[in-house]
């Protein structure tokens, strides 16, 4: 069985700077502790993450060691992130993983994939502003060859083959998306971003009432309105 800390790791060294440790607290915790010595852009790695973090005070809970994608990519740049770049990232992996493993997926917004009821993968999206310069660190979680134990989870491979030219392919496109939208000037959604996001967001039971999506991520109900950052 393949390690995918490893193996990710072995894939990406071409493409940016690799960090990787077998196991670490949070990766990225990791990447804002040591800002200042990273050098960037990079990706930290690990195969067992020990204190995972989502948003607010959630947590990840791990799965066996080298089973699950535990990613925090790094850039560093003078000017700050686009304020929808939340928004891009989860539109990127919602789709990453629905078309390179062949699999229906949504987006529970603000920061989570779903296959069918049950959430696959997470992102969390931080940042750190000294000196002039703004630090983007954006954490990737994706259940792969197993899910933790807890309820409404599940792993890519209970839905779909795993084949090492398929996981190169995605991450891959992912690495490379997150640098385009990471270099993006754009600060609001485009038409197309907005109907491919109203899209996967529909899909999940919670959005599914959803009406439209604007260009600067406010999501449109029947009866209210909600920006997507205070989700």
């Amino acid at each position: 069985m393949n390690d995918i800390g490893i193996l990710s790791s072995d894939i990406l060294k071409n493409e940016l700077n690799i960090v990787y440790k077998s196991s670490i607290d949070s990766t990225n915790t990791h990447a804002k502790d040591n800002y200042e010595r990273l050098t960037y852009p990079s990706v930290i790695l690990t195969s067992l993450q020990l204190n995972g973090r989502g948003r607010s005070a959630n947590s990840w809970t791990p799965t066996a060691v080298g089973d699950s994608l535990y990613a925090t990519w790094c850039f560093q740049k003078n000017i700050p992130p686009s304020p929808v770049l939340s928004m891009r990232i989860g539109l990127l992996l919602q789709s990453a993983i629905e078309v390179h493993f062949n699999i229906r997926t949504s987006l529970k917004a603000p920061n989570d994939v779903y296959i069918q009821e049950s959430k696959v993968s997470g992102i969390l999206i931080e940042g750190v502003h000294y000196k002039e310069l703004f630090h983007t660190f954006i954490g990737i979680g994706i259940n792969v060859f197993s899910k933790p134990p807890i309820e409404n989870t599940t792993y890519l491979v209970e839905h779909s083959k795993f084949d090492i030219k398929i996981w190169r392919a995605f991450l891959m496109a992912l690495n490379n998306g997150m640098i385009r939208q990471i270099d993006s000037t754009q600060n609001t959604l485009n038409r197309s971003e907005q109907q491919l996001l109203l899209v996967a967001l529909r899909r999940h039971a919670n959005f599914n009432n959803l009406q439209s999506v604007s260009d600067s991520g406010n999501l449109v109900f029947p009866d209210k309105t909600i920006s997507w950052l205070d989700l």
